[in-house]
């Protein structure tokens, strides 16, 4: 055993576990946190109060996410390109820029789509519960920003320090509202709190590490140069995460609303693994490259696989047990939609792993460009679904596009794999 563990071949994946498991640590909490919320929240708002919330939120996700132009994902390919120059200064301070003008840009937007459409738009929501929603604009693309911008110089533990505390705070101003008896526009100005606090840790370690923040055109070109190419595939990512809450929102009740939100909540806590692995990765190609990173990461996608497939498998037979028990006899219908949400997570698992690898090598057009058609797909398939069928509708959509996801990855992995023995030869 102990020759094994002393292989040189060996040691970059007792290292990359190593990394994992430092990042898991932060995440398991954060796992935990998490499940805590949804079952103050769910038992605190009831289903029709928890679908206000999470269409609220979800409208400034949606904002948020398609407003970042995926610069931050963009600025990971720039550390890769730049390894070796110092880069940090000029790309945290275009990035902060950008962040103040995507906050009144999304501003602007939804103040407009609200007047011209009397909020038809936005279906159900109160006005006031859509207008504290929207605050947390700026806290979300400092996030997609900062995020990424920790993980490419290697600060991962940062990250998690502040995933870490800002779900604490969360969690407590949670229960101090429940036990007051407030209402829903409270429980949305607590996330708005919890995310703010996410995206401020972190800013002053990135400004130690970068020395001198400076906004420059050069860097603002290159980093919409490759957003242009890069940013339908984040668009298509918002398809597929962001609206079917908002579909199920626009075609069913707040209470199957609630539900729907709840599965999927249900089904992120599951992916704390993956996510941690792929933030490991994103941080391993940043610093060393994709194709050296490969080397490692191939060695581990199968053992994830079946681990996350086992995980699925056992949360499958406890949900009916468990959901009833933790939230109340209200939320039963939604057992059946997390025990259907859970045939995605084998897409869900690949597409968080490979996604360092497409980012990384730059391949930003390609993404793009299968995104056009898979998200299109994918939101014509949850548009009929959901008509016929509901919030079931929406789970049928996910499960559908999960499999296309899992069969384009593989195919990707497969290419990967070609390309290291050929560099190998």
């Amino acid at each position: 055993m102990s020759l094994l563990l002393d292989s040189p071949v060996d040691s970059p994946v007792r290292g990359l576990l190593r990394s994992v498991v430092g990042v898991s640590a932060a995440r398991v909490y954060s796992l935990g946190v998490s499940a805590a919320m949804i079952m103050v929240v769910a038992r605190w708002l009831g289903p029709a109060g928890q679908g206000t919330m999470a269409a609220s939120t979800a409208w400034a996700t949606l904002f948020a996410t398609l407003g970042s132009l995926s610069l931050g994902q963009v600025a990971v390919h720039r550390a890769t390109v730049r390894r070796g120059e110092a880069w940090l200064g000029d790309t945290m301070g275009t990035l902060l820029l950008f962040d103040v003008i995507v906050t009144a840009g999304c501003w602007i937007v939804a103040a407009a789509i609200y007047a011209v459409t009397n909020g038809r738009t936005f279906g159900r929501i109160p006005p006031s519960a859509l207008a504290v929603g929207l605050l947390i604009v700026p806290f979300l693309v400092w996030e997609l920003y900062g995020g990424n911008l920790l993980t490419a110089t290697g600060k991962i533990e940062t990250y998690n320090r502040a995933q870490v505390i800002g779900r604490s705070v969360g969690i407590v101003l949670f229960l101090l509202c429940w036990l007051l008896r407030l209402g829903v526009v409270a429980a949305i100005a607590v996330a708005v709190i919890s995310q703010a606090v996410v995206a401020s840790i972190g800013v002053r370690e990135l400004w130690r590490l970068a020395g001198r923040v400076q906004a420059t055109l050069r860097e603002a070109r290159a980093l919409l140069k490759g957003a242009a190419q890069l940013h339908v595939n984040t668009i298509s990512n918002v398809v597929l995460t962001t609206l079917g809450v908002l579909i199920v929102n626009r075609y069913c009740s707040l209470a199957e609303t609630g539900w729907y939100q709840f599965s999927a909540s249900l089904l992120n806590v599951m992916a704390v693994i993956p996510l941690a692995i792929s933030t490991v990765l994103f941080a391993m190609v940043a610093q060393n490259g994709p194709r050296a990173a490969w080397a490692t990461q191939r060695k581990i996608m199968l053992w994830l696989m079946l681990f996350m497939i086992a995980s699925a498998a056992v949360a499958a037979v406890a949900a009916p047990l468990a959901i009833p028990l933790v939230v109340g006899a209200k939320y039963i219908p939604a057992v059946h939609l997390f025990q259907l949400s859970l045939l995605a997570i084998p897409g869900m698992t690949a597409a968080g792993v490979m996604a360092s690898q497409w980012i990384g090598r730059g391949y930003f057009w390609q993404m793009s460009a299968m995104s056009v058609v898979f998200s299109a797909l994918h939101l014509t398939i949850t548009l009929l679904l959901v008509k016929r069928y509901g919030m079931y509708g929406a789970v049928y959509a996910n499960v559908i596009s999960s499999g296309i996801a899992l069969v384009s990855n593989a195919v990707f992995a497969f290419l990967c794999e070609k390309d290291l023995h050929e560099a190998a030869a």
